[in-house]
């Protein structure tokens, strides 16, 4: 497979750092065989300003034979940092991701988060859906998403005492782009989905933990959620929602997959020529999402009634920050600085593609997409 090489070159008032993500999914069938390439770069520039936000990896792996600087331990953790303003590189994170053998270093399969609420609870993403199995608890594997610990600094570059960290700091993500790569890779970057884990200081000036979902292809300015729960057809090419036979009664019936609370009735159809938008994809052609009843099958026609259950996620609209000149506030900081002479910053950002999206279908093999972000922090 061809790996797309992405490139931005990028300069703005006040202090950014760009993070670029370029990725292809091939796979056959459905959600949870689906498969891309990925290349993470992170990119920063500042122009005419007295603080400069640096980039680097909370690890004690040595990142030097990457360009990087030789690992600091601060208060007994070791941390290893890009040049202040330079990019913290694709060759950077996958050598990294190779060496702690843990998350995927150029491949990500789709899983999902099932329901989130969206309260700073904390997330952990679930297997893959097998096809007769209404849920899958299992955690999933680590190999099929990318975790990145990242850290920030603020270097204040007219100090006279040497290199010197600004504390109590907010870092934004301003800014993201997340498309296909040409007009024929379809949409399935509109399934990839971000958490943030991270360490803020409040109004009372208070470190507490930050914890949300971000769809980066949102800009709604409220938030927004994926249902994880519904009708499927991942039993392969019949185009009908799948079903099983009770034990108890004999009666076929439709299978609901994933979380849900409803109730729902039951209608039993005598024809199974036309597709039942059930799970409200708008889509015309059959899918994993869309398919037929089947007739004779007890079948479910309200999705309202299946009620399945959501995960809520922010939008850039409601993380990005007002910026007035440089002056930054609203949004939802990622992280803080610390009160310290350290003065870092901490996030982990996950990364994946989420399964439950009605974009990660058959129809979307081969397609390439990007993800850019920009963070920023005032330029006080």
């Amino acid at each position: 497979m061809t790996k797309i090489k992405w490139q931005v070159i990028y300069a703005v008032l006040g202090i950014l750092t760009f993070a670029a993500f370029a990725g292809a999914v091939t796979g056959t069938l459905a959600w949870w065989a689906y498969s891309n390439q990925v290349a993470i770069s992170f990119y920063g520039t500042s122009v005419e300003v007295s603080d400069m936000l640096q980039i680097g990896l909370k690890t004690d792996i040595d990142m030097t034979p990457e360009g990087m600087g030789e690992t600091e331990v601060i208060n007994g953790e070791s941390y290893s940092f890009v040049e202040a303003g330079g990019a913290l590189t694709s060759n950077m994170v996958s050598y990294y991701l190779e060496q702690q053998n843990v998350y995927a270093v150029n491949q990500l399969v789709p899983v999902t988060s099932a329901s989130y609420a969206g309260n700073n609870e904390e997330m952990t993403l679930k297997g893959s859906i097998v096809a007769g199995t209404p849920y899958n608890a299992n955690p999933a594997e680590t190999e099929r998403y990318v975790k990145i610990p990242l850290v920030f600094r603020v270097l204040q570059i007219d100090s006279i005492a040497g290199d010197t960290y600004a504390p109590k700091r907010h870092i934004w993500l301003s800014r993201a782009a997340c498309e296909a790569s040409s007009e024929e890779d379809g949409e399935v970057h509109k399934a990839l989905r971000m958490y943030a884990n991270g360490i803020v200081m409040n109004d009372d000036e208070d470190y507490v933990p930050t914890r949300f979902i971000v769809n980066p292809n949102s800009t709604e300015n409220t938030l927004g959620y994926t249902n994880v729960g519904g009708l499927l057809n991942l039993s392969g090419g019949n185009q009908y929602y799948d079903y099983y036979t009770d034990n108890e009664d004999g009666l076929q019936y439709e299978m609901i997959y994933g979380e849900y609370t409803g109730t729902p009735s039951t209608v039993t159809y005598g024809a199974d020529t036309e597709l039942a938008d059930i799970n409200a994809t708008g889509q015309t052609t059959p899918t994993t999402f869309l398919a037929k009843h089947k007739a004779g099958v007890k079948a479910y026609n309200d999705l309202s009634a299946i009620a399945p259950k959501r995960a809520v996620y922010e939008t850039l609209g409601t993380v990005a920050p007002i910026d007035d000149n440089g002056s930054l506030s609203g949004g939802k900081p990622f992280c803080t600085t610390e009160d310290n002479t350290a003065a870092l910053a901490h996030v982990d950002l996950t990364i994946w593609l989420e399964g439950w999206d009605h974009t990660v279908i058959d129809q979307e093999n081969n397609h390439f997409f990007n993800l850019d972000l920009v963070f920023q922090i005032d330029s006080k």
